[in-house]
Formats: C-alpha cells, structure tokens, sequence
C-alpha cells in the first residue's frame, strides 16, 4: 500500500519494522491522524513514538523551569512557533545530526531567546563526511563551534539491522555490551561504515578538547567501545553527557570511576528513549548515577509535546530519586548549566 511505501522509504521510521507488523500498522494510524492535522509526537535515537500514551495521561504544568539538553525541533520547522508558547521549558539545547542543519539551528538561536546551539554530525550519516582534517566540513565546525557552548559528537554504532551481518555479545566484563564492528551497514551504501564513525567520532572529540567544548555523545549498545576509548585518553573535554543513556547500572559506576575523568561525566535521560519501551533498567540507572550528574532530554523532532514529554521525565525522576517536581528541576537545570558550562551565561 502507499503506506507501507511511506513507512519503509523513511530511515527514521525504521525501527519499527523490527517490532512486528501491528507496530507498523499502529505507526500506519499515527501517520493517517498527522496527515488529517493532528499532532503526532516523534522523536530521534530509537524511533519511539506515541501519540496515545502522550495525551492519556498528561502532567500538569506547574511553575518549574526545565533545561531539554537535548532536542531536535529544527527538524520539523512548522512545530517551531510552539516554543514561543513554552511554558516550562525555558532553554532547550538543539542538537544538530548534519552539517545542513547548522546555519537552521543557529538562525533559530538569534530568534528564540529559549534555544541553544550545538553542531556535529550523527553516526548515521558520517559515512558522507571525509574524515580528513582539512575537509571543509570540519573547518565549518571549528566555525561554528566557536559560537556554541556544546558540541554535538554523535558516534557509534546504535544496533544491528541485518542478524546475518555480525553478532552482538554480552559481556559481565564490567557490566557493558561489545558490539560487533560488522553489525550495522550503512542504508545509502549498503556498506559496514564503522571505522568512518570513529575517525569522525575522535576528530570532534579532539576539536572539544582543543576548543574547550562540553560534548554530548550518542551511543547505543556499544557502551564497551566507548568506555575502552575515554579510559585510554590523556586528555578529555570539559564535560561529557552520555545522551539518553542505555546502560547498564554498572556501566553508569564504571564510566564514574574512569580515572581524573569520570567527574566531568553526565548522564541523559529522556522519556522517548529510556522509558517508553518498558524496560526497568533507566530506573535502575537513575538510582546509582549521583544527584549532580543527570540531566534531562526530550529528544524529540518536534516542538508539539517537547514540555508534555520533559515533565513526564521530570515526574519520574522525581518518584526515582524521592524528590518533588520542583526539586528535580531546580537541580536537574543547575546540572545542565554546569554541563554545558553555562552557569555564568544563563541567569534564571
């Protein structure tokens, strides 16, 4: 059907082909309701969405201030006028995937007090990038950077689409998984893509040392890998936010306790990512990572329920850690502004 064209013609809509075909034709409903004009939740990372589970059970919005160190609204610009009308979120850090998105998320920035930049380029589309030190799009970086309190360093790999490609193992070697180097090709190329993500990966995170740059890292069931490459690093950035982390509770102690570093390691939660699968770990996660290391994420691509979704993650932190609503975000927004090294350019 011209649906399922739709459906499987979008990368972002991917991951719900691996959940069976009602998964698909929910997804089907959800796009029909969009199409017909209804508001329709999605987010970036795993594809989670769901427009029924949003509006069932809302939160109301009461007087906190909410730091979303983690969205992506530029993606949907007709969302946009939304967050002239937040009520709660009064800063959200946009999180750019490609080197098309920067000028977008910058111009954003001079137009709305409440957005904040960051510039880098996702693991998925690194493989379009030359991992050279001269190639125009990383002196564009270096520009832009320049401009921005955080950079965006989005590398790994996040799971396997083809079983037959490699093989994922688990290990109890301090609590992570190591992810095959083979598990993921890239859907343009056809082609496994991982060395490029990493000589992109450790280009950023040395510009972030250089610059003196907070950074947030996206990386899914290959905690392994990353945590062999910051154990093995003389030098590190300022701050480091390990973005809607899916870890393991060990892991969460073990990324802590990486020598001299671990103190400038932060920890993202978002409800998108973490919570709505069901799983039990991220409440697990959030019990062990200390009170001044978690921030919050919505992580969505658009504006519509980015404050609908932070306040959900808010009130569950709060049940987590025994704190109330507006405790969790007086210390979740002090958190943010020490990630990002804001605590003197934000007075709020």
């Amino acid at each position: 059907s011209t649906w399922t064209k739709r459906l499987t013609s979008t990368w972002r809509l991917q991951p719900y082909l691996k959940n069976g075909k009602d998964a698909v034709y929910r997804l089907i409903a959800r796009l029909r309701k969009d199409e017909d004009g209804d508001e329709a939740t999605s987010c970036c990372g795993d594809g989670w969405t769901s427009d029924d589970q949003e509006d069932n059970c809302e939160p109301a919005v009461t007087e906190v201030l909410i730091f979303d160190t983690h969205t992506h609204p530029h993606l949907d610009v007709n969302s946009i006028p939304k967050m002239k009308r937040f009520k709660t979120i009064r800063r959200c850090l946009l999180m750019s995937s490609q080197q098309s998105e920067w000028k977008t998320i910058e111009q954003l920035h001079r137009t709305y007090e409440v957005v904040e930049m960051a510039f880098g380029i996702h693991p998925w589309f690194a493989h379009e990038y030359d991992p050279q030190p001269d190639a125009s799009w990383f002196k564009s970086l270096r520009r832009y950077s320049h401009k921005s309190h955080l950079m965006t360093l989005t590398a790994f790999l996040w799971r396997t689409r083809d079983p037959s490609l490699g093989k994922l193992e688990s290990t109890n070697m301090r609590g992570y998984c190591v992810i095959d180097k083979t598990n993921r090709q890239t859907k343009s190329t056809g082609k496994v893509e991982f060395d490029k993500q990493m000589r992109i990966f450790e280009m950023q995170f040395q510009l972030a040392i250089e610059l003196q740059r907070s950074m947030s890292v996206h990386c899914v069931q290959c905690h392994g890998i990353l945590f062999d490459f910051l154990k093995k690093q003389k030098e590190f950035p300022p701050k480091v936010i390990l973005h809607s982390f899916s870890g393991s509770p060990e892991l969460v102690i073990s990324f802590l306790k990486i020598p001299t570093f671990g103190k400038r390691i932060y920890f993202g939660i978002s409800h998108c990512i973490n919570i709505m699968g069901g799983s039990q770990k991220p409440l697990a996660c959030m019990k062990v990572i200390p009170n001044d290391r978690l921030v919050l994420e919505s992580d969505l691509n658009n504006a519509l329920n980015m404050e609908k979704s932070i306040l959900k993650m808010c009130d569950i932190v709060a049940e987590c850690k025994a704190w109330t609503r507006e405790e969790t975000a007086a210390t979740t927004w002090r958190n943010a502004l020490v990630a990002l090294q804001m605590e003197d350019k934000i007075n709020c």
